[in-house]
């Protein structure tokens, strides 16, 4: 194995749970390998990673731990109103990282799965929202209803 993906799950993030004490378990051997470990939390409630130095301000966090470079750990924070980031994938060796584009991830699966005929931008998101994160929400629906356009809105994506 050269590079584990994680994706958090909201039972990865709810404090005391038996899915989160099995995930940390989880990571604690991939950190205890030659692998290394992406981390994505793309959930904006419950309990982050436990990390050795505070979180920097953000609603999303993506971790790239290299193996040879533990305990070190590569943290990208973005809030809601910013596009997802590019991360790093390393390889093996001498090999150039590669890049993940989640924010071209989220589209295609936003688009394949038919999310904007289905989910409803109007109903009050968990946890709720800041004033400012209301009104950019609240400034993309009314972008989308003036354009009548298909696409991601309001999630993480494009400000």
């Amino acid at each position: 194995m050269v590079t584990t993906i994680e994706v958090l799950s909201p039972v990865n993030n709810r404090s005391a749970s038996r899915g989160r004490r099995k995930y940390l378990r989880k990571r604690e051997a991939v950190l205890q390998s030659a692998s290394d470990l992406i981390e994505l939390d793309l959930l904006r409630g419950g309990r982050r990673l436990p990390m050795r130095e505070p979180l920097p301000p953000g609603d999303y966090y993506a971790f790239v731990s290299r193996e040879w470079q533990r305990p070190q750990v590569e943290v990208y924070a973005w809030p809601l109103s910013h596009a997802l980031p590019s991360v790093p994938v390393p390889l093996t060796g001498g090999d150039a990282d590669v890049t993940l584009d989640l924010q071209a991830i989220f589209n295609t699966v936003y688009d394949r799965a038919g999310y904007d005929y289905s989910l409803d931008y109007r109903r009050p998101v968990e946890p709720s929202l800041s004033d400012p994160e209301a009104g950019w929400v609240e400034a993309r629906l009314s972008a989308q209803n003036s354009a009548g356009a298909a696409g991601p809105a309001p999630g993480p994506g494009e400000a």
